[in-house]
């Protein structure tokens, strides 16, 4: 998006909106104390919600009402299920919140499974894990000659058992492709397993299966 010219203010709450003089709204904001003020034409405001759940007097709950769960209808419909199943098969086995697979439908798609890096930090410690990325130019940007290499792969590997424990793939497909990564890490998969799988070329997913090796510097090696 910066590339084709939009401007991105980050770290900045809007602090109220004015008739414009130039342009129809005036947005003032405060960065460090300091007051700034630009006019556009169009404000789109991304305001949220709160919940009240507690007024309905709940002893249980499931789906988006359920505190610290990813208000997702996906997991709500899992959870759904666990309750059917519960009632009326005798299953008693809870919902699974780990490993869930989640994807934000932006123009480039972004797809996330497991831990982020922060969270990894927090969980393992600075030497308990480690970080694969890599960028790379899908198959069908290669005719597009302002696109370069925006595609981007990230890995977190758990080092004490090896096994992945974030997976996050900025693209296109990347929702399909996270929904394939997420069984792999259900079943517990590992980062020498993943290695080990031969890639489908010439496709965005490959190129997890190709993040080991080491920077050798001053080489330039494209795959």
């Amino acid at each position: 998006m910066q590339k084709v010219g939009v401007k991105f203010i980050r770290g900045c709450v809007p602090d109220r909106f004015e008739k414009g003089t130039t342009k129809k709204v005036k947005c003032i904001w405060k960065v460090k104390g300091e007051e700034k003020s630009e006019e556009y034409d169009t404000v789109l405001l991304a305001i949220g919600r709160t919940g009240e759940a507690q007024k309905l007097g709940l002893a249980e709950a499931i789906g988006d009402l359920v505190e610290n769960r990813p208000e997702l209808t996906p997991v709500a419909k899992v959870a759904g299920k666990k309750v059917v199943t519960r009632i009326f098969k005798d299953d008693m086995k809870a919902m699974n919140y780990r490993l869930i697979p989640t994807t934000v439908f932006t123009p480039l798609e972004y797809g996330m499974c497991g831990l982020t890096e922060e969270q990894c930090q927090d969980k393992f410690g600075e030497d308990g894990y480690e970080s694969f990325t890599k960028e790379v130019k899908p198959l069908e940007w290669s005719v597009v000659p302002h696109r370069g290499a925006d595609a981007f792969f990230k890995i977190l590997v758990d080092n004490g058992t090896g096994k992945i424990a974030g997976f996050h793939v900025l693209g296109p497909q990347a929702g399909e492709i996270t929904q394939a990564m997420a069984v792999a890490m259900k079943m517990g998969v590992k980062k020498d397993q993943l290695d080990a799988v031969v890639g489908i070329h010439p496709t965005l997913a490959e190129t997890m299966t190709m993040m080991s090796g080491e920077k050798i510097e001053g080489v330039v090696c494209e795959s």
